[in-house]
């Protein structure tokens, strides 16, 4: 009687190690999308607002991007571009960190409803970000990127959206005055992006970091500007590469995803 008892104990200690082995995820894919807002100007905000509210969960389904499966999680990280260079970052994550759950465990975790709640909260904030004079300033867009994408999930697939007309407008570079051509692309990374951030960026990226970037490139509300819109992305776009940054889209607003 003593060795079935014994038996049964070990075969039991055996099945829930097996259960478990089943349930819990030994790792967890992680992805991650990181919007830089702009806010330097409240007519340029509200288009990007109305853009965000309209089309965003289209886009997320479209892109999938959103979308996590068992031992997958998402993280929506918030970041806004003004006159400051420093980088505020708020951010929130789903996962499903178990396997073999029912449907409506999956379900529940999967739900994108804290992003949502992230979104509209940070939306807000934003908002009144616009009624700032000291952040409607100016702009700093490329300190804020890379300062966002040094910060990144090495792990992870990571996806930064950028909303802006990404008119620079800062004490190193004006392009309400000057849209750098490409031959000055060179001289002008050092000076438009601190050597530390720059030096640190390299850094990850030796360690594997990378990125999809895609640039919403808003209309200005400076007309004069818009008219040379081409100009503007072809800077960036030969500024990014200079920074070895090459999987890059443009598009007007989130409904011109393939």
């Amino acid at each position: 009687m003593r060795l079935l008892n014994l038996f049964f104990r070990v075969a039991l200690v055996g099945m829930l190690a097996g259960c478990n082995a089943l349930t819990e995820c030994e790792n967890i894919k992680p992805r991650e999308a990181i919007l830089l807002i702009d806010v330097t100007d409240k007519q340029l905000f509200e288009d990007i607002e109305a853009d965000l509210k309209a089309n965003l969960p289209t886009f997320m389904a479209k892109t999938g991007l959103g979308n996590i499966a068992p031992c997958e999680s998402f993280t929506l990280t918030l970041v806004p571009i003004s006159a400051k260079e420093g980088l505020q970052a708020t951010s929130e994550t789903i996962a499903i960190n178990r396997k073999g759950q029912s449907y409506q465990a999956e379900k529940q975790q999967a739900s994108p409803a804290p992003l949502v709640n992230l979104l509209k909260g940070q939306l807000t904030e934003f908002k009144a970000l616009t009624e700032n004079d000291d952040l409607t300033s100016g702009s700093s867009i490329a300190n804020v990127m890379i300062k966002a994408l040094t910060h990144a999930n090495l792990e992870a697939e990571t996806t930064l959206i950028i909303f802006s007309d990404m008119i620079e407008n800062n004490q190193y570079l004006n392009m309400y005055r000057h849209i750098p051509a490409t031959e000055e692309l060179s001289e002008v990374v050092p000076q438009l992006i601190d050597p530390l951030v720059l030096e640190e960026f390299q850094a990850r990226q030796r360690e594997g970091l990378d990125a999809n970037i895609i640039i919403v490139c808003k209309d200005s509300p400076n007309k004069k500007v818009n008219a040379r819109q081409r100009d503007v992305k072809s800077f960036w776009a030969g500024l990014l590469g200079e920074m070895k940054l090459h999987n890059i889209q443009f598009m007007d607003n989130l409904t011109n995803i393939n």
